[in-house]
């Protein structure tokens, strides 16, 4: 697990400026994170559905699908909290 600065390239960038990435075998750590973050932020949704709400949650989301396993986060503040408990 390493954070990650998103570029153009990467789905989010246009919101949120830094993102971890878990594989398949880190399902559980991936929920554990999850976990953690909404506990520090508040509920959040998967970054399809954050598009489409009226107040999304403004410090972070997730997305899984068949081929990425992420969290990203708004800012450096939120990535550097994380980073302090998950690093």
């Amino acid at each position: 697990m390493k954070l990650k600065k998103l570029t153009k390239q990467w789905a989010g960038h246009q919101h949120f400026k830094f993102c971890t990435e878990f594989t398949r075998k880190d399902s559980i750590k991936f929920c554990q994170h999850r976990d953690w973050c909404w506990q520090q932020w508040g509920p959040s949704c998967e970054l399809d559905l954050w598009y489409t709400l009226e107040n999304p949650n403004n410090h972070w989301c997730w997305i899984m699908d068949n081929h990425r396993i992420r969290i990203y986060f708004t800012s450096e503040s939120e990535a550097t909290w994380y980073s302090l408990k998950w690093s």
